[in-house]
């Protein structure tokens, strides 16, 4: 199907009554390999970009905060109505440990920032008034949203209290908690691993579009926004892979194809 919008602008080839301006600045979702000048999807896997928002941020809109989304979702579906429980977030001076202690907060819990080092904890302190924890012993947790796995997470999982979850979405440390010790606690601690893509293959193209607006919205408020080190040109990628593992890079990476 094709046509024109009302300005008169010929409106791309649409799929499932989806369509946009030719030009008009969209999400690609739902694939990856993106490290690319060109990209073709079908309409209905394309999200509109609003004007107000740079190509910065529209870039840095999807991946951690709707993965945020789904892991606030994941502790509220598995308390119920109720709030107040103590959530640890691993890696919690990260773009998205960041943006978790929020969110966890806005839905009524007490969030818990479980982080490496003093030092870190004192950078996070500036932007984080709540609890930080850099170092042992850790106080009683009920939930714990997990991006390190490995021994770290094992120690965690061992801490969390009967009744409790445990949500892992990332493995920093190279390693997967040990299957014996989740084994060992199944009945007392419920453990899942959140992966966007599926979620994201599942949801309805509504509820994929109310994330989305929720993201701009959070980026627009500043809580939802990533800082970023540099942006890398697409034929300096081995430039930008370097710059990804310098230790001093202090933000997100971005091509520009």
């Amino acid at each position: 199907m094709s046509g024109r919008t009302e300005g008169g602008e010929p409106l791309a080839e649409a799929a499932n009554g989806v369509g946009f301006a030719i030009g008009q600045r969209v999400l690609p979702i739902g694939m990856s390999g993106l490290w690319q000048q060109y990209l073709v999807r079908p309409a209905d896997r394309c999200f509109a970009v609003q004007d107000d928002l740079s190509d910065d941020q529209a870039a840095m809109a999807y991946v951690n905060p709707l993965t945020a989304f789904r892991l606030v979702d994941a502790v509220r579906e598995h308390f119920g109505n109720t709030t107040g429980q103590r959530v640890g977030v691993t890696a919690a001076a990260s773009a998205i440990g960041k943006m978790l202690l929020v969110l966890l907060a806005e839905a009524g819990f007490q969030p818990v920032a479980l982080v490496r080092s003093p030092a870190t904890a004192l950078r996070l302190a500036e932007s984080f008034s709540g609890e930080i924890v850099a170092q042992a012993p850790l106080p009683p947790l009920d939930a714990v949203l997990d991006a390190v796995g490995g021994e770290p997470g094992n120690g965690l999982f061992r801490h969390i209290r009967r009744g409790g979850a445990f949500v892992q979405y990332g493995a920093l440390s190279g390693a997967q908690l040990d299957p014996m010790l989740v084994a060992a606690r199944r009945d007392e601690v419920a453990f899942s691993f959140l992966w966007l893509r599926n979620w994201v293959h599942s949801a309805s193209r509504a509820a994929i579009e109310a994330a989305f607006e929720d993201s701009f919205a959070g980026i627009r408020a500043g809580h939802l926004g990533s800082a970023v080190d540099g942006v890398f040109a697409l034929s300096d990628l081995p430039a930008a892979l370097a710059r990804q593992d310098d230790p001093l890079r202090v933000g997100k990476l971005l091509l520009a194809p």
